[in-house]
């Protein structure tokens, strides 16, 4: 097994010494860019998860985020059935990769995953809601690593029996402390020549992000804000508070259950609500 945070703590060094390389090649104003822009994400970059209606209102109510392997747990202690199937629901396709990246590195089963953002609704194919973390999440720094894309599509290969590129991940992964260098080192050509309200948007969108892979069970009391489009939420609330008199079907009755329950949770600890 590999211990994921001592590669990237180990990584720090030879991250400095790429980007020194990279901004040696670039003119002046693009140098300067490049640099703003790496300590914007140390000062701004929040580690942000993208939830589903459902699990966000289960991760508000009850208190923390579980694993998959805890929610597995948890749920073969009630049921009877065996945990490792319902992981294998849980994941579906991604069982296979999932289960072979995780337990390659010592304590993987408690690895919790999100992306590096400042400004938007994350990646919202996983989700929705964006939950943006408070900026001093993760506690303990040590505990947290980074990797500039999909760490299953980007280290993890094969179907039958998958096989984790070791080599790959240990010359990409950054400590926390290197966030802003690692997502310099991705978006170099591509920040030079853009305004800085863009940045946030390179950073991480549907289609692009940094990954952020920490040991640290994210709270309730650890959210600074949740984030939805605006029709997303328009539509949630039409269905809710459109109308009490109407007589909904039983799945939009769960709907709007779930919602309210949110932004009770959401009400009572004063964290915010952005509509994008």
């Amino acid at each position: 097994m590999y211990d994921l945070f001592a590669l990237s703590a180990a990584n720090s060094g030879p991250l400095e010494e790429r980007l020194e390389q990279v901004l040696s090649q670039l003119e002046p104003h693009e140098q300067a860019a490049l640099r703003s822009f790496a300590k914007a994400v140390q000062e701004r970059g929040r580690i942000s998860l993208n939830m589903r209606l459902v699990p966000l209102n289960g991760f508000l109510t009850s208190g923390s985020r579980w694993t998959v392997y805890e929610f597995a747990a948890q749920e073969a202690a009630v049921s009877g059935r065996p945990a490792d199937e319902i992981v294998r629901e849980k994941l579906g396709p991604y069982y296979g990769k999932r289960i072979a990246f995780d337990r390659c590195f010592e304590g993987g089963e408690t690895f919790h995953y999100g992306n590096l953002n400042m400004g938007g609704l994350g990646c919202s194919k996983y989700g929705r809601f964006c939950v943006v973390l408070r900026g001093d999440f993760p506690h303990d720094a040590a505990g947290a690593a980074y990797v500039p894309g999909d760490s299953l599509q980007r280290y993890v290969s094969g179907e039958g029996t998958p096989v984790v590129d070791h080599a790959r991940l240990a010359d990409e992964v950054a400590p926390h402390s290197h966030r802003g260098c690692l997502a310099c080192l991705k978006h170099s050509t591509d920040v030079c020549h853009l305004a800085e309200d863009a940045w946030a948007g390179c950073l991480c969108s549907e289609d692009t992000f940094v990954e952020a892979i920490f040991m640290e069970r994210p709270r309730r009391e650890d959210v600074e804000s949740v984030r939805v489009a605006s029709a997303h939420y328009e539509q949630l609330a039409d269905l809710a508070f459109d109308d009490y008199a109407r007589d909904l079907p039983e799945a939009e009755r769960a709907i709007v259950g779930h919602f309210g329950m949110i932004l009770g949770c959401l009400r009572e600890d004063n964290i915010r609500v952005e509509v994008l």
